[in-house]
């Protein structure tokens, strides 16, 4: 009498063949998401670097917070600039860190932006804030930022509405109309 054995790793070829294949479909994306992560990143701190005013707020100085920056207790988020990710130093060095963590949060006011700037922003899943104070973006824009970012909070003002605001000192929007400011 022979001794049936039990195989308990037993795929067939067609089997192998679909997983390989799932695994390079989200290693594309992922790789996709990286590289754009990685333009966006390259040109926030090439406009942060040429930022019209200096402040000291550590989310404005740098222009970017990552998702291992942030930590949330109750509902206050907290940046901790000196934070470290938790993936190990050398597979970071050997892949990347943009493999292992997201720019959550972007500010680009007081810088030289423009609309065309602001395309690859739109594929950014991650982002869930994003500061556009005192810029010359378009209100179009920005509506089409938030229609591709829906959980993405968007702060923004024209450069000219913000020197109107600090001009009249009051919110122009609660002014009665005929008040001559359109």
């Amino acid at each position: 009498m022979t001794k049936k054995r039990h195989r308990w790793f037993s795929f067939s070829l067609a089997t192998l063949l679909a997983i390989v294949t799932l695994f390079g479909v989200w290693l594309a994306r992922e790789a996709n998401r990286v590289a754009t992560q990685r333009k966006v990143v390259s040109l926030v701190e090439r406009l942060c670097a040429e930022r019209r005013l200096t402040s000291y707020d550590p989310i404005v100085f740098s222009g970017l917070a990552y998702d291992y920056q942030q930590r949330t207790n109750g509902n206050t988020t907290i940046y901790d600039p000196t934070a470290k990710p938790t993936v190990p130093k050398w597979l970071r060095e050997f892949v990347g860190d943009d493999y292992f963590c997201r720019v959550t949060t972007i500010d680009l006011s007081d810088t030289n932006v423009t609309d065309s700037d602001l395309v690859d922003l739109q594929r950014l899943s991650s982002l869930e804030t994003l500061r556009l104070y005192r810029t010359g973006i378009s209100e179009e824009r920005v509506e089409q930022l938030r229609k591709a970012l829906p959980k993405c909070h968007i702060d923004w003002s024209s450069a000219n509405m913000d020197s109107l605001h600090g001009l009249f000192g009051a919110n122009l929007d609660s002014l009665p109309t005929g008040a001559g400011i359109e």
